[in-house]
């Protein structure tokens, strides 16, 4: 467990980061002005985080996604759920995400980033395969639900320009009769 200090650190580091990236710009952010809005010493970042990019995957890590969306993908395999409790599942994993939009959206669309996206990626789908029977059927199966799920969610983060009821539905559709075809 990190000390409380070191907590109170990176929490402004990060956060400094984030009101950087809303004025600036993910791509015109240095690590000398987050150091500054942060209030604590340039190699002081260094030693907590290897880059900007690793600060931006370690706040979405903390403050959001990584665990909510392992959790949402474990109850959706671990569970036969029926279409309303999918489609609020979907809901309430946009509605989370949608408060961190701008950061998904520079994760989504800078070269530099796009390793967080294909490690989530590959977790749900270990974690998929563990939950079910390990059959070629399946993992098809699995490969369609987290490539097409992540197809909506990135559309969405991208262009914004659907509501989350829309997508949560799109997302159900998407899932449901097809995670009635997975052998359990």
């Amino acid at each position: 467990m990190e000390d409380l200090r070191t907590q109170k650190t990176k929490k402004a580091i990060e956060q400094a980061t984030i009101e950087l990236i809303e004025l600036k710009g993910f791509s015109k952010v240095r690590m000398n002005e987050i150091a500054q809005r942060a209030v604590v010493n340039r190699n002081t970042i260094y030693l907590h985080y290897e880059s900007k990019e690793d600060i931006v995957v370690s706040i979405l890590e903390h403050h959001f996604s990584f665990n909510k969306i392992l959790m949402v993908a474990g109850r959706l395999l671990k569970t036969k759920m029926s279409r309303e409790e999918l489609r609020d599942s979907f809901y309430k994993l946009l509605e989370a995400m949608e408060r961190d939009i701008e950061l998904f959206r520079i994760v989504i669309t800078d070269p530099n980033l796009n390793g967080y996206l294909t490690s989530v990626n590959n977790k749900i789908k270990e974690l998929a395969y563990r939950s079910i029977d390990q059959d070629a059927t399946n993992r098809t199966i699995i490969e369609y639900i987290v490539s097409g799920t992540f197809g909506v969610i990135v559309r969405w983060i991208i262009y914004a320009n659907e509501s989350i009821d829309k997508i949560a539905d799109e997302l159900t559709e998407l899932t449901y009769a097809n995670m009635k075809m997975l052998k359990r």
